[in-house]
């Protein structure tokens, strides 16, 4: 799944690099050098890593999915090299004792030092040469933990777009819904029912200027308009006739 990050302003840009690999779900890059408008941060039931720049020094920053539509620190910066793990995976080194981020930012030094991977980004000329000192320091980030149960339901969720029946996909899947759930907020950081809303509402963003809201509405299963409409809110901080109107893309 392309899991999508923000809703950009007209006045910034935006390029990302899909990735094929169990741990990292994309690169991406954020230039915002006029900051006239606000950024706002998605919830996209991923872990990213933030390399924010501001008259080119660069501070790295572990951010984990919220649960509703924010204001961004990016907003603030000049430009934000972006890593996003896949939902569910995470290096480590990077884990704390719940295991998994969830609606929380803090400064990549508290869990390594990335002062060095810091001042090589720095000294970077594109986003291409950012991604591959990524990559050649990533060793300092440890071994991947991953848990094959907790990426089934995530697979499972995904394919159909966060209209999905939790009890049902327990059966299918042969395990106690009780169980499913402890071994997945254990890995994900967050319920499978939050989880499911967050590719739901992904799925909503993308199609919001191409199909109605009663399509939507009936692709995703959602019982009523006033539904659609509060929780598309939540998450992006605007209605969908307000994003439908607007000159931000979602990206």
């Amino acid at each position: 799944m392309n899991y999508k990050t923000f809703w950009l302003p007209p006045n910034a840009s935006y390029v990302e690099y899909i990735v094929n690999d169990s741990l990292i779900n994309k690169f991406f890059e954020v230039n915002n050098p006029d900051k006239k408008d606000i950024v706002i941060n998605v919830p996209d039931g991923c872990v990213n890593l933030w390399f924010l720049f501001n008259e080119h020094k660069c501070h790295a920053r572990i951010v984990g999915s919220g649960i509703e539509g924010v204001r961004s620190m990016v907003s603030d910066t000049e430009k934000c090299f972006g890593v996003k793990f896949n939902a569910g995976m995470l290096p480590m080194k990077l884990m704390n004792d719940e295991k998994c981020i969830m609606n929380e930012n803090y400064a990549l030094n508290r869990y390594l030092d990335v002062a060095e991977l810091e001042h090589l980004l720095e000294q970077s000329e594109s986003p291409e040469d950012r991604m591959q000192i990524f990559l050649d320091n990533s060793v300092c980030f440890g071994e991947v933990l991953e848990d094959n149960l907790s990426q089934m339901i995530i697979a499972y969720i995904n394919d159909r777009n966060g209209n999905a029946d939790i009890a049902a996909m327990a059966d299918e899947l042969g395990y106690c819904q009780q169980y499913l759930s402890r071994v997945f907020k254990k890995m994900v950081g967050m319920t499978m029912k939050q989880y499911a809303c967050i590719v739901r509402t992904q799925y909503a963003f993308s199609q919001i200027k191409n199909e109605s809201t009663i399509q939507i509405c009936d692709t995703l299963g959602y019982y009523d308009q006033p539904h659609f409409i509060k929780e598309f809110k939540r998450y992006s901080m605007m209605t969908p006739n307000q994003a439908y109107n607007t000159a931000y893309h979602f990206v």
